[in-house]
């Protein structure tokens, strides 16, 4: 599964931040499975929150 953050995200202050995270047809196929684990989801989040200033 693939993060992308664009960089007008990255100007705006921490409180201001909505993240939207989706799920491709691909990111399913890559995985084998649907839906995806809390795990899988709290290790992307996690990821996110590390781009954040």
């Amino acid at each position: 599964m693939s993060i992308k953050v664009s960089p007008e995200a990255l100007l705006t202050a921490y409180s201001d931040y909505i993240v939207i995270v989706g799920i491709t047809e691909a990111d399913i196929q890559d995985l084998d499975h649907y839906p995806i684990s809390d795990r899988l989801l709290a290790q992307v989040l996690s990821q996110i929150l590390v781009l954040i200033p």
